[in-house]
């Protein structure tokens, strides 16, 4: 199966260069042509790949890509790690005509692939995109080797599968996005799982088993990790902080803060300013 997504790129629109472009393939890689023609040699057999058509090359092709003069063109492109011993019935460097499904979900694909290369992802979210878009490259693959393989039943339950878990990665992105977003507020699950279009239960479920803990331990998490951040930059009371991050009072946010890190929020200030002190002596 898929074990990484090393590069994604969407290219609206693609700026062609007068020269072929040349280059031996390191991994596999898939060359969508969302608009207009690209004309490929691969491994010295000429394509010409028109809208809405992939191919999929792997390790080790040599590739030449060239353009027809004076065309838009609307071109995607990625790069990924796996073992794709199990597509029998997907040909390699191929034109593949993709059905509207297919379409939708290799955007989908590359709209949230080229979101882990961005840097308005910020850290805690880095790896449930990733995971999320391996997922739904995985179910892309799947269904073309469905359409062309004899052993449609079993590959059926292996992509039903891997579409669960791409749902169940999207719940729990969209779950920490929406906490993001709202670490300002006291938020409730109805009001979340609404947003979400989700039951209750289901995003609970769904993020328990993706995150291992519970939405409102991780939501409390993000915001004494965002408190700590403000006491290290020390320009607001400790009541200020907890109302900016939306604690119904100073002393609920001193018992979160102490659950969460083993000290209150006093205690912490005083250990950060010691070590800036410590820290401040070596270069006196």
């Amino acid at each position: 199966m898929i074990n990484n997504v090393l590069s994604a790129y969407y290219f609206n629109p693609l700026k062609p260069k007068n020269m072929p472009w040349n280059e031996t393939i390191k991994a596999y890689t898939i060359h969508w042509v969302v608009k207009g023609t690209i004309n490929f040699e691969i491994d010295s057999e000429k394509i010409h790949l028109c809208s809405g058509q992939i191919v999929i090359c792997p390790p080790g092709s040599d590739l030449t890509m060239s353009f027809d003069k004076d065309i838009e063109v609307i071109y995607s492109v990625a790069t990924f790690e796996g073992d794709l011993s199990f597509l029998k019935a997907t040909p390699f460097g191929k034109p593949i005509i993709l059905s509207t499904i297919e379409s939708e979900l290799l955007l989908q694909f590359f709209y949230t692939a080229t979101q882990y290369y961005s840097e308005e992802v910020t850290e805690p979210d880095l790896e449930s995109v990733r995971r999320y878009a391996v997922s739904l490259l995985a179910t892309f693959l799947l269904r073309l080797n469905v359409k062309n393989s004899k052993f449609e039943r079993m590959l059926f339950q292996q992509t039903s599968k891997t579409v669960t878990q791409a749902n169940d990665q999207k719940i729990t992105f969209e779950i920490k996005q929406y906490l993001m977003e709202h670490i300002s507020e006291s938020i409730s699950l109805t009001a979340l799982s609404e947003s979400l279009g989700v039951s209750v239960n289901t995003a609970m479920h769904v993020f328990r088993n993706n995150v291992g803990m519970g939405i409102i331990a991780y939501f409390n998490k993000l915001k004494i990790e965002k408190a700590m951040q403000l006491i290290d930059e020390g320009e607001l009371s400790f009541r200020t902080i907890s109302e900016r991050l939306g604690f119904e009072s100073p002393e609920y946010f001193s018992r979160v803060f102490k659950k969460q890190t083993g000290m209150t929020p006093t205690d912490y200030a005083k250990q950060q300013s010691k070590w800036s002190g410590c820290l401040a002596s070596l270069f006196m």
